[in-house]
């Protein structure tokens, strides 16, 4: 995943680390990871961007045996 902070501040913990982000700030995510992103006093805006993957699909309510 890669995250701009388009504008504020944010601080991203990926796994056990925290880093600080403000606006024009951008960090690469790697697969797999524990992420979070909190936002700082005044908010933030910011742009995510993910792989690309199949849409979801509605299966079908199966019966309950």
């Amino acid at each position: 995943m890669f995250v701009y902070v388009v504008e504020g501040s944010a601080t991203l913990e990926v796994d056990d680390d925290a880093s600080a982000l403000r606006a024009g700030d951008a960090r690469i995510v790697p697969k797999g990871s524990r992420r979070r992103l909190v936002a700082g006093p005044r908010g933030v805006r910011y742009l995510s961007v993910h792989r690309r993957r199949p849409p979801l699909q509605i299966s079908p309510l199966r019966p309950r045996p």
